[in-house]
C-alpha cells in the first residue's frame, strides 16, 4: 500500500519515459489483520501503476530477482493520509534498506528518521520528502546508469565498514559483557 505514496510520480515519469514497476511481495494479502478477506495483490498493483509486475517474495530467489532491476524504492507515508496515523511507518528501522544495500542495490527512500540518518552517514542523497523530490531523484537515477552503480556500491561499502557480521557480533559481545559483568 505504501507504493500509493508515489503513484502520481510514476504516472508523471511514464509520460516521459517507458518505465515499469516491479513489486516483490506476497501474491495474496489479508485485508484485515493480515488474514481476513484474502485478496490478490495483482489488481492492487495495477491501481498503483498500470505497467506493474508482481514477483512473489521468496527467500530462495529474492536476491536474484531484486538484482535484475535497476533501482529499488521504499516509499513510506510521512504525513497523515486519509486521516490515518502513519507514525509506525515513519518509525520503521533501516533494515529493509540495509538488505537492499547488501546486494549493492541503489535505493531511493522516503525521508524517515532512520533512512535519512543512514543516507547521511553514507553520503548519499536518495531520500525524498515531497512528490517533486521523488520525481527529480527518480528521473536523475533513471537516466544515469553509472550513478546507480556508484550508489549501490557506496551503500554496500558503507554496510561492510559499519555493519559487517564481525562488527555486529562484537557489539553483541560488548552488550552481553556489560550486562553479565
Amino acid at each position: 500500500h505504501f507504493l500509493f505514496e508515489i503513484k502520481d510520480v510514476l504516472k508523471a515519469l511514464s509520460a516521459k519515459y517507458k518505465i515499469a514497476l516491479h513489486i516483490v511481495t506476497d501474491l495474496k494479502y489479508g485485508k484485515y489483520l493480515g488474514k481476513y478477506w484474502v485478496k490478490s495483490t495483482i489488481p492492487l498493483a495495477k491501481k498503483i501503476f498500470e505497467n506493474s509486475y508482481i514477483h512473489e517474495w521468496n527467500g530462495k530467489n529474492f536476491a536474484e530477482t531484486v538484482c535484475s532491476f535497476d533501482l529499488a524504492l521504499i516509499p513510506l507515508p510521512l504525513n497523515k493520509r486519509f486521516g490515518l496515523d502513519n507514525s509506525l511507518a515513519i518509525r520503521k528501522p533501516e533494515n529493509k534498506l540495509f538488505l537492499l544495500w547488501r546486494m549493492g542495490m541503489p535505493t531511493v527512500v522516503s525521508a524517515t528518521p532512520a533512512y535519512q540518518r543512514v543516507m547521511d552517514q553514507c553520503g548519499l542523497a536518495m531520500t525524498c520528502r515531497t512528490q517533486n523530490e521523488w520525481f527529480n531523484i527518480l528521473e536523475k537515477y533513471m537516466n544515469d546508469e553509472n550513478l546507480r552503480k556508484e550508489s549501490g556500491q557506496k551503500g554496500k561499502a558503507f554496510l561492510e565498514q559499519n555493519y559487517s557480521e564481525e562488527i555486529m557480533l562484537a557489539k553483541w559481545d560488548d552488550l552481553f559483557s556489560s550486562v553479565l559483568n
